[in-house]
């Protein structure tokens, strides 16, 4: 039993960096297309998380459980060839992995026997640079080379509190919230002058 959390598709512009000369400096640009922005797949203690489609994705096995987003992902720009594009997307997941937006969770699902049916229940925190929108749950059952996907759901992530206020403020009084920011920053330069100035 797999459970899977995604987000919506997105298009990410990532810039390769290399070496000309003494100096590093941006060489191309990197359009990954066709990826969702938030990727976790929970599993319970005792169950392999590879499922079929992951049998082809990295040369080392570190990034071996995300194959279904390379055959999804369309990944383009100058001198990019099929063995660079695994390449850069074992490099795009590993900063996916340091944003915690992409993560593989061996034992987040626990499965409680029931009377008639086992029932399984999921825990995992959303890492905090999650944007706001629907987010799909869809739980999995791997039988042999088949997945066998159940009915997904959706979750919805909503801004609460301070960031909900200020986000409102930016979007729907933007002339009101830059005078706020300067007013602000302004008196945070004076306190810091007064504290330091002693």
């Amino acid at each position: 039993m797999l459970v899977e959390v995604v987000g919506e598709d997105e298009k990410e512009i990532l810039i390769k960096k290399g070496r000309r000369c003494p100096l590093w400096m941006n060489v191309a640009e990197v359009r990954i297309e066709g990826v969702p922005n938030l990727y976790l797949l929970l599993g319970h203690s005792g169950t392999s998380l590879a499922t079929p489609s992951d049998k082809m994705d990295s040369r080392d096995g570190k990034n071996c459980r995300y194959g279904q987003l390379l055959e999804r992902a369309r990944i383009s720009g100058s001198h990019v060839d099929q063995e660079e594009k695994i390449k850069l997307f074992e490099e795009f997941v590993n900063l996916k992995e340091s944003e915690s937006l992409y993560g593989i969770l061996p034992n987040a699902i626990q499965i409680e026997p029931g009377r008639d049916e086992d029932y399984y229940e999921g825990r995992f925190w959303l890492p905090p640079r999650v944007y706001p929108g629907d987010y799909e749950v869809r739980p999995l059952l791997v039988v042999g080379n088949e997945v066998l996907r159940g009915s997904s759901t959706k979750i919805k992530v909503v801004r609460v509190g301070l960031p909900a206020i200020l986000s409102s403020l930016a979007l729907q009084r933007p002339a009101l919230y830059g005078i706020l920011a300067v007013v602000v920053a302004m008196a945070m330069g004076l306190l810091m002058g007064v504290v330091f100035g002693r």
